[in-house]
């Protein structure tokens, strides 16, 4: 019996030692990390912060003299850099170009945007570090500014999927996403309940392929809201 309550007082004491020692080495860490983080540059400012109060990330704007941000970057919770995105605006102040950095200041992708005066985007084109586009998106709209079609290819030119949006009025009632080929992947249908709480359904369709001539064997130029209409109907 000795035995055994020997055997219990050293594991108990082992555990008491192996918890001391993790609580000590944490209680450093979060010294080293509070000393580091007091060394932060006062030009950062905290975009996240604990319940106790410290930062666990930064960020530093770069602005143009009519004060739009230029390059935007972001910094570990010892302010140490993490990346960075540089911003190029057209004639309207609108962003028309992101460039993505990493820590060491190299280019690791970018996003090209071409959009109406009022900021809508109606082409992204996503490009990686070697300058290949990946990427491309293009966007339709309604007369009242609201989506009407949207375009997603790879960087070779190839439709990979298209939505459709189908309006009563102004009130978006059906949205229906196709494959590249023109077959429907899936619909999603906006109605209201009882009580005139808007709600959404999404229904996966099976091999379901459009009669019509697909819409994007045409070019958008040509296309009319009636056309739209009758793809989807």
């Amino acid at each position: 019996m000795k035995r055994i309550i020997s055997l219990f007082l050293i594991i108990a004491l082992s555990l008491a030692v192996i918890s001391l020692t993790a609580c000590g080495k944490k209680a450093e860490q979060n010294d080293i990390t509070k000393q580091a983080q007091e060394s932060v540059s006062s030009d950062l400012t905290p975009f996240s912060v604990n319940s106790d109060g410290t930062a666990t990330s930064y960020y530093k704007n770069d602005t143009d003299a009519e004060g739009r941000v230029t390059r935007h970057y972001t910094y570990n919770a010892l302010g140490e850099l993490d990346g960075s995105t540089g911003y190029e605006y057209d004639k309207n102040g609108n962003v028309i170009k992101e460039i993505m950095y990493n820590d060491k200041g190299e280019a690791v992708g970018q996003v090209l945007y071409e959009k109406t005066e009022d900021d809508r985007v109606t082409k992204r084109t996503d490009i990686n570090s070697k300058g290949e586009t990946t990427a491309v998106t293009t966007t339709e709209y309604t007369d009242f500014d609201k989506e009407k079609a949207v375009y997603k290819y790879d960087g070779s030119d190839n439709l990979l999927r298209y939505t459709i949006y189908d309006y009563d009025g102004e009130t978006l009632t059906k949205t229906t996403v196709y494959n590249g080929n023109g077959t429907i992947d899936y619909y999603t249908v906006y109605e209201k309940d009882d009580k005139g709480n808007p709600k959404r359904k999404e229904i996966e369709v099976d091999n379901v392929i459009n009669d019509t001539t697909p819409l994007w064997t045409r070019k958008p130029a040509d296309l009319k809201d009636e056309d739209y209409k009758e793809f989807y109907r």
